[in-house]
């Protein structure tokens, strides 16, 4: 069985204004750029998804040699 308890405060978030994110969306003006390991493309295109749909923020993404390189076109 679950225990019920009552009166308990909600804990704040971690991360209430900085946060230490792995990719440096912030940072990015328009025509900026960063690049990933290719092991990491699936990661960066779901978190550029992510911040498209949260920000409507649009990105471009491109395998570069080894790398994928993603910008930041909106």
């Amino acid at each position: 069985m679950y225990e019920v308890v009552e009166g308990l405060p909600i804990p704040e978030r971690q991360c209430k204004v900085e946060c230490n994110h792995k990719y440096p969306w912030k940072k990015l003006q328009l025509g900026d750029s960063f690049d990933v390991p290719l092991h990491l493309a699936r990661s960066v295109l779901s978190a550029a998804s992510q911040r498209h749909k949260k920000y409507s923020e649009k990105y471009l993404t491109r395998r570069v040699g080894d790398v994928i390189r993603v910008w930041r076109t909106a």
